[in-house]
């Protein structure tokens, strides 16, 4: 297995191991389910679309997995509670096992093992033993591990970790076992499955508005009680306009829910996608890629806009006019 390289790198105060992803996920088809679609671009946008990716310097100790799964939640490690610090990525280290557990990540399991840790059946990481704990909590043996503690031991200390020395060995060494879980053959239809599922779940949870008291998941967007792992183009009505801009809804919603949900609840406000499909899908698109939140406004070159969008035009998976087109609605300037 060839070993992958290992760079650090800073983010804002954080600092720590970077493995980039190895081998691509293989692309949906062009009459293929949207959340096959919107998974792929997610993909695309986060990792490349490739399996193994592993970034240990954002402050979330880990976040491994094509559509980047977190470890913890930095921005709950200060509450003093230990329910809400856990990401998805213990849970998609659990699907990994049930596709076949192979050596990688029975590595990685006797690595967590010798820590004290292990993930247990709902897909969080637990004590194996009684345990001192924290700022003067006591653990017992199956309680959730703390953030905190998740996150000291594998980007030492509080996600700050040094470029040379121990540390940063330590540090590199987690990266290592990651990496080599998450770019097992063995594991990568779990990966892709556990994804769109996650991609449906996150969905299906957000509701909007359709008029008449009537409130479906976004996902839906004005078709009833079907969901998003059932559309597809043509048949179902679901126009390309929306299929394009949900997706790249979804892509976005994956770096910061609350922001894309504005964008989405603000078009919906002003259109109706099932009737006016294309100005619904314009807006969102719009709402989006002029957003000052992070990297998304459209004027930077490499900011999430301009891949997302470099990304779909190059599938082919949509129509160029919708990024070409005088009238595209996802053109390289947007107005505004």
């Amino acid at each position: 297995m060839t070993e992958p390289t290992v760079s650090w790198r800073q983010f804002q105060e954080f600092s720590g191991p970077f493995i980039a992803g190895i081998d691509p996920i293989e692309p949906p088809k062009a009459d293929d389910r949207h959340v096959a679609r919107a998974f792929w671009l997610t993909t695309k946008v986060e990792t490349g679309a490739k399996f193994g990716a592993v970034v240990m310097y954002d402050g979330t100790a880990v976040t491994g997995g094509p559509d980047q799964h977190v470890a913890v939640y930095p921005r709950y490690l200060a509450d003093n509670s230990v329910e809400n610090d856990q990401g998805g990525l213990w849970k998609l280290l659990r699907r990994m096992e049930y596709a076949g557990a192979d050596h990688a990540l029975q590595i990685l399991w006797e690595a967590l093992k010798l820590q004290g840790w292990y993930v247990a059946q709902d897909g969080k990481l637990r004590y194996v033993e009684d345990h001192e704990g924290i700022n003067g909590h006591a653990k017992r043996a199956g309680d959730l591990v703390w953030g905190n503690e998740i996150r000291d031991v594998l980007t030492p200390t509080r996600g700050k970790v040094p470029k040379t020395g121990p540390e940063w060995q330590r540090s590199r060494d987690w990266a290592m076992r990651f990496h080599h879980a998450l770019v097992s053959p063995v594991s990568r239809r779990a990966q892709v499955e556990f994804g769109m599922e996650h991609l449906v779940e996150r969905t299906k949870s957000r509701r909007i508005e359709l008029g008449d008291g009537v409130r479906v998941g976004v996902a839906d967007a004005g078709y009833g009680s079907r969901e998003i792992s059932a559309i597809r183009l043509g048949s179902t009505g679901w126009v390309e306009d929306v299929d394009l801009a949900m997706c790249v809804y979804q892509s976005h919603s994956v770096n910061a829910p609350a922001t894309a949900n504005q964008a989405l609840a603000r078009a919906r406000t002003e259109f109706n996608p099932e009737h006016h499909g294309k100005q619904f899908a314009k807006l969102l698109i719009q709402l989006l890629g002029n957003s000052t939140y992070g990297r998304w406004n459209d004027d930077l070159a490499t900011g999430r806009y301009q891949r997302t969008r470099s990304a779909a035009r190059g599938s082919g998976l949509w129509s160029r006019t919708l990024f070409d087109d005088p009238a595209a609605i996802m053109p390289k300037d947007l107005p505004g």
